[in-house]
């Protein structure tokens, strides 16, 4: 009898009542037998992933007689979803590793994605549901330079508890427990760009009339001009470039938003490539003024000061210039901001109640109660995509880690523990630059 990689047929066929049952279209789709999709063409590129019968999402159905008749032929069929206006549903496809990044990049640029349906694909991507927006949706291959698929009208996606050469589907968020949600504006809009378009030019042809001040303007512009522009698509596309270009001019120069939008169009875009389209430039200069800074606004400007005030005096900038002791320092001042205008975002997490992602996070406690063994725990599990903490959840795909262990041996004491952990490679790294200077003084680094 040949061996399967996929589950009971009785789970698929249940599956597909319950998805059909919901008002999602269903088909069958092949399997994987012996290592190899069911079809038995040799090269077969589509292996446990497509239609069985002839037309594919246009044979979908969601009555149950038809459904159990399908699987009463093809008892293994692996289950697939219909998407588009029909369904009411559509599916975000971040395909593997890649995928998941590119996805949390454009979610770093235009605000995190709501609560939904989501499962992890056999080749440890991501899908997530969402409703159909009500216009007209095409499916996407590597959306715009990103390893990311999407399917709307006339497309569908492999189901859980379906299984391809890969691995199995499984739900993470399923059905059952998360409502599928709207689809977010900045994600609609993504979704439905055919082409990363360029920026338009000002829409008035005269010089632009800072409203922050021509001073602080003029010198906002001298500072951006040495500062690296973004070039490349997908993951690469250069968001922290281009808002470190922002932050820079809003938070360092005191440069109000719209004076931020216009500098970052006028004097910055033109360098990028491809260039930011002018939502894109309006989004990341208003990010710049919602993200709060651990300067005083304007501090790049007192910067300059001390800078020119140390050119004059042969490269020794004194007190008065920098703040010292002697003179009258700046004072750091205050940045007060209305909470109504901080938009909450659900916690995203790397350990699920524990560890948040893309958070600093402090291990603290008194000597010898483990901090460093639990550090060398994540560490290990984060670069070999296992759940920490004895926790059952699906993790991320594995990642890199730098170490820096500053008060103990590598040999003796690091190694050994990331060993007993089962695993270490050359996905970790150390700082070489970090050195403790015990014996001279104190505890110290350099």
């Amino acid at each position: 009898m040949a061996e399967r990689s996929s589950p009971v047929p009785t789970e698929l066929l249940d599956a597909a009542l319950v998805y059909a049952a919901r008002g999602w279209p269903v088909i069958p789709l092949h399997s994987i037998v012996d290592g190899r999709c069911s079809c038995n063409r040799p090269d077969c590129g589509s292996a446990g992933k497509h239609p069985r019968t002839a037309r594919g999402c246009k044979d979908s159905s969601t009555d149950a007689a038809t459904i159990r008749r399908w699987w009463s032929q093809w008892p293994d069929a692996n289950v697939g979803v219909c998407t588009g206006a029909t369904a009411g549903i559509s599916m975000l496809g971040p395909d593997g590793a890649a995928g998941i990044r590119d996805l949390a990049s454009l979610e770093d640029q235009f605000g995190y994605l709501p609560d939904t349906p989501t499962a992890r694909s056999g080749s440890g991507g991501r899908h997530l549901i969402f409703r159909h927006p009500g216009i007209s949706l095409k499916n996407r291959k590597n959306h715009l330079g990103t390893s990311i698929d999407a399917r709307g009208d006339g497309g569908y996606f492999v189901a859980a508890p379906s299984a391809n050469a890969n691995g199995a589907y499984k739900w993470i968020d399923s059905p059952d427990d998360v409502t599928v949600a709207e689809m977010p504006e900045w994600l609609v809009e993504w979704w439905t760009r055919d082409k990363i378009a360029p920026s338009p030019p000002p829409d008035d042809p005269l010089p632009y009339r800072p409203t922050t001040g021509a001073d602080a303007y003029a010198r906002a512009t001298a500072y951006v001009a040495g500062m690296p522009e973004a070039i490349g698509t997908g993951n690469q596309r250069g968001h922290d470039k281009t808002f470190a270009a922002a932050r820079a001019c809003y938070s360092g120069f005191a440069l109000s938003v719209e004076d931020t939008y216009r500098l970052l169009q006028t004097h910055y875009n033109p360098r990028c490539v491809p260039p930011w389209n002018d939502g894109e430039l309006r989004h990341k200069a208003q990010s710049a003024a919602d993200t709060p800074s651990r300067h005083p606004r304007g501090y790049l400007l007192g910067a300059e000061r001390a800078d020119r005030h140390a050119e004059a005096n042969g490269g020794a900038a004194d007190s008065t210039a920098t703040g010292g002791s002697q003179g009258t320092a700046e004072a750091p001042g205050f940045e007060f901001v209305d909470l109504s205008s901080i938009k909450a975002r659900p916690v995203k997490w790397a350990v699920p109640g524990r560890i948040p992602r893309g958070t600093l996070c402090l291990i603290a406690g008194y000597g010898g109660l483990g901090k460093s063994t639990i550090t060398r725990h994540l560490a290990a599990r984060i670069t070999t995509g296992r759940p920490a903490f004895g926790l059952t959840y699906d993790p991320d795909p594995p990642g890199d880690v730098l170490l820096v262990a500053a008060e103990d041996d590598y040999e003796t004491s690091v190694v050994p523990h990331l060993v007993a952990e089962g695993r270490i490679s050359s996905a970790f790294a150390r700082s070489s630059s970090c050195r403790s200077t015990r014996g001279t003084g104190g505890p110290a680094f350099t």
